[in-house]
This record gives structure tokens, C-alpha cells and sequence, in this order.
């Protein structure tokens, strides 16, 4: 079994969870989330997972959500996907097209919000390209402070897969005040 990192000391079960997870998404959907209060290492489990993804060869499409970035439209779908070449994107209809890179700030907008259902669709589109030639997995940190424009997105994607190698990895922060997992994981996933 490879483990996702050797420098971290005293969570193998965690790590093999992780492992077994990244095992799993060549085979079809799947998520896992690391999920606990404040301070207990998510973020380090969750930065090994993406290492490990990474050095199977997996497509790994990274988002870190921050509180203070919660108000702003498709912020975390920029990260994901604003670095993400023009081959994820061909052969989708011009509509989506125009949505995604709208969405991405790619092009001006002219002060209208793009249409979320035709970001979603292109969204799908672009995670089914991106998967069809090497398992991804689409990681995001503090899930939490997820932006709900990204999140109603991401959901809606999520919930249309059925054997596409693509897993989710997520960071959540268990709180009397957090929003919890903007992406409906326990919904979306088959």
C-alpha cells in the first residue's frame, strides 16, 4: 500500500483511509470527508491525500475556501478550474461555453450574472473531459466556507456522475457555526 505521506506521524489510520480512497476513485465516483473541529489536522491529512492524487497521476483540480471569500460568485470554481486547459472544454456548446467563461471571468460578462444552470451543465461537461484520461479528483479545503454560487455548481455536477473516476476530497470543520457541507455529499455521490 503507498501511503499518502511518510512525514506524518501518528495518523496511519487516517492516511490509510486515504489511500483507500484514492484507490477507489479509478473505479467510479466517490468522496471522502475529513471532518473535525478546529485545529486537529485536516488540512494536513487533506494536503497529503492531494500530494498522493497527484503522484498517482490523478488530475487534481484545488480549492481553498476562506470565510472571508464566502460572499464572492464562483470564487472556488476559479480555483478549480480557472488554470484548467482549453481541452476541457472542447466540444461544449457555445452557450456553455460563454456561462463558464463568464463564470471564470475569462470574458466580460456585460454586468449580467451568467445563467448557474448552463455554468453547472459546462461545469459537468468540463469534469467529464478531465476525467476521461486520468482519474480526478476535485479537493477542497474547508468545504465549510465554500462560496454558494461554487457550491450549487460543484452539487449539481456531483450529482450527475455515475462511473466517471472522479473523487471528491473535502476539509470540514465541525462548529456550532459553520454552514457544513455546502456540496451535499451524502445527496450528490452514487
Amino acid at each position: 500500500m503507498d501511503r499518502p505521506s511518510s512525514t506524518i506521524v501518528g495518523r496511519d489510520p487516517e492516511l490509510r483511509d486515504v489511500s483507500a480512497f484514492l484507490d477507489q476513485v479509478a473505479t467510479g465516483p466517490g468522496a471522502l470527508v475529513l471532518e473535525g473541529s478546529a485545529g486537529i489536522g485536516k488540512t494536513m491529512l487533506w494536503s497529503a491525500g492531494v500530494r498522493a492524487a497527484q503522484t498517482r497521476g490523478f488530475c487534481v483540480l484545488t480549492a481553498r475556501a476562506a470565510e472571508s471569500e464566502a460572499r464572492l460568485s464562483y470564487a472556488a470554481l476559479g480555483d478549480l478550474l480557472g488554470s484548467v486547459a482549453g481541452d476541457a472544454f472542447v466540444g461544449m456548446p457555445p452557450p456553455l461555453r460563454r456561462a463558464i467563461d463568464a463564470a471564470l471571468l475569462r470574458i466580460d460578462g456585460d454586468g449580467v450574472a451568467p445563467d448557474q444552470r448552463a455554468v453547472s451543465l459546462a461545469t459537468s461537461h468540463a469534469l467529464r473531459n478531465l476525467s476521461a484520461s486520468a482519474p480526478l479528483v476535485i479537493a477542497v479545503d474547508d468545504v465549510q466556507w465554500l462560496d454558494r454560487p461554487s457550491a450549487r455548481v460543484l452539487s449539481f455536477a456531483l450529482r450527475r456522475l455515475s462511473v466517471e473516476p472522479i473523487g471528491v476530497l473535502v476539509s470540514l470543520r465541525i462548529a456550532p457555526d459553520s454552514a457544513g457541507d455546502l456540496l451535499e455529499l451524502d445527496r450528490a455521490m452514487p
